[in-house]
């Protein structure tokens, strides 16, 4: 682990800002200083102590909702997660789009930046009714969910949405929804059976906890 790694550590410099007041101290300044101006000082370190610690708690140092993707991904499918790719799709209130914000395996694909209408994809009937959805693309197209097959992966044969509620207010608009799909077919990539999505929607639960704090 590198010095700049340790530094960066909230914890880290919640310790060094308390270790200066401890110098301070030690030295003698602190004695020549007037009592209303330690009191406050005091009080400014113990706040900002409090929140430097409790954001690291809060969101671990090297937390990303990538690896967070690629655990569920990994967990699910084990050693066939290479045929996988997953992202999470937010709503943008501005364009009206859901726009892809974070994304495993898609690196180099043309839509690792897709936007889509919410009314739109797979992803657009699991944001519209509030409930996962998956697609057989063996047996549609892209264009029969209004989605242009030429700005997505040509690979794809089998999708899967969930969507990612705010965990204050569940019944409002998602946030967005929770996307994996896959270059196998649905007998094999197994996103049309009930214990899959179910765990797939778990893990969007926890994204929409992750997006609020």
């Amino acid at each position: 682990m590198s010095i700049k790694t340790i530094f960066g550590f909230p914890i880290t410099r919640a310790a060094l800002s308390t270790l200066s007041l401890i110098i301070m101290i030690v030295l003698g300044i602190w004695i020549t200083i007037e009592l209303w101006i330690r009191i406050s000082f005091i009080v400014i370190l113990a706040i900002i102590n409090f929140c430097l610690i409790y954001f690291s708690i809060k969101r671990p140092p090297g937390f990303s909702i990538e690896n967070f993707l690629r655990t569920m991904v990994n967990s699910i499918w084990g050693g066939k997660a290479n045929h996988f790719r997953a992202n999470v799709m937010l709503y943008n209130p501005k364009t009206k789009k859901s726009e892809i914000k974070y994304a495993i395996n898609m690196d180099g694909h043309k839509d690792r930046y897709f936007q889509l209408d919410v009314n739109k994809g797979c992803t657009g009937h699991a944001f519209q009714h509030k409930k996962p959805y998956w697609v057989d693309l063996t047996k549609v197209t892209h264009q029969d969910y209004l989605v242009d097959p030429t700005k997505v992966w040509e690979k794809m044969k089998s999708i899967l949405s969930v969507p990612i509620f705010d965990p204050e207010n569940p019944q409002k608009k998602p946030l967005g929804t929770l996307n994996v799909d896959a270059d196998l077919k649905l007998k094999l990539s197994k996103l049309n059976k009930e214990k899959v999505y179910l765990i797939v929607n778990t893990y969007s639960d926890w994204i929409g906890k992750l997006l609020k704090r």
